[in-house]
């Protein structure tokens, strides 16, 4: 799929600089961050950081995961966020800027870090290896570059385990396996133990993380629904009455304080063996 003005395409995010117009990824993660804090919490607690520690952040986006891990380590620690997109790394220098806190933003592709064999106390991911052409050579990579004994998280959802309170399941099925395969991974999330487990770490376990919100707008922020209602009816999987009439209801629920959506999402933590 192609970035087309106004609408976001999850798939894009595979290549952002090369989408052209970047504030609609700037939008989504910002709305994404809002409604993620938790689930962000919890994985940022499982990296065990210390004051003084370095940490690595790949797939930084707009940096506001690195504010939050670098208040963990700072004063004399370091965050560092990498991310291929040069879009989103300016963004992120210029919203640090004014932090005062001990970070930096570097360009760099996650399956060929541009770093030496360990040099960080803990090493994290979110929202990363959906998008990623090879996940697995990704995890290599942010293992490497960990010291002995360091933890590795990464963060990711299951597109396949979004539940949406609809009254046309039909409709709702052909429309969130629309959304499932419109990016690389869709299945990223039930994939990280067999991930983590190929990679040989050491204490390896995966935390299920339920993400509930009751408002349309939130959700249709973050999972584009009404862009995919259209997607679905223009590859000719529903019928343009029946994309209207879901998304119609879904916004007469909403007004009535009925709307329900839930998604799945999983933490995956691990720790590089010692020497």
């Amino acid at each position: 799929m192609t970035q087309t003005k106004g609408k976001l395409d999850p798939g894009a995010f595979s290549d952002v600089d090369a989408a052209g117009e970047t504030s609609h990824f700037v939008a989504y993660l910002d709305h994404a961050a809002t409604a993620l804090k938790d689930f962000r919490r919890a994985g940022d607690e499982l990296l065990g950081l210390q004051p003084g520690d370095r940490v690595l952040d790949v797939g930084c986006g707009t940096g506001d995961t690195i504010a939050q891990l670098a208040g963990m380590v700072a004063p004399h620690g370091r965050a560092i966020g990498v991310d291929a997109s040069e879009a989103m790394v300016a963004e992120a220098r210029k919203r640090a800027a004014r932090s005062g806190l001990p970070t930096e933003f570097r360009t760099s592709d996650a399956h060929r870090l541009d770093f030496p064999d360990s040099q960080f106390d803990a090493c994290t991911a979110e929202r990363l290896f959906i998008h990623l052409a090879d996940p697995a050579q990704a995890l290599a990579e942010m293992v490497r570059v960990v010291k002995p004994g360091g933890r590795i998280v990464v963060r990711e959802s299951d597109l396949d385990m979004i539940a949406i309170g609809a009254a046309d399941r039909p409709t709702s099925r052909a429309i969130g396996t629309l959304f499932a395969d419109s990016v690389r991974n869709g299945w990223i999330g039930r994939q990280l133990f067999n991930l983590f487990r190929s990679a040989n770490l050491a204490d390896v376990a995966i935390h299920p993380q339920t993400l509930i919100i009751r408002e349309f707008g939130v959700f249709n922020a973050i999972l584009p629904l009404e862009d995919t209602a259209r997607n679905a009816i223009a590859a000719g999987r529903i019928t343009a009455e029946a994309g209207s009439g879901w998304i119609a209801d879904l916004r007469n629920r909403d007004a009535s304080g009925h709307f329900f959506a839930c998604g799945l999402a999983f933490i995956a933590s691990g720790r590089k063996p010692a020497v």
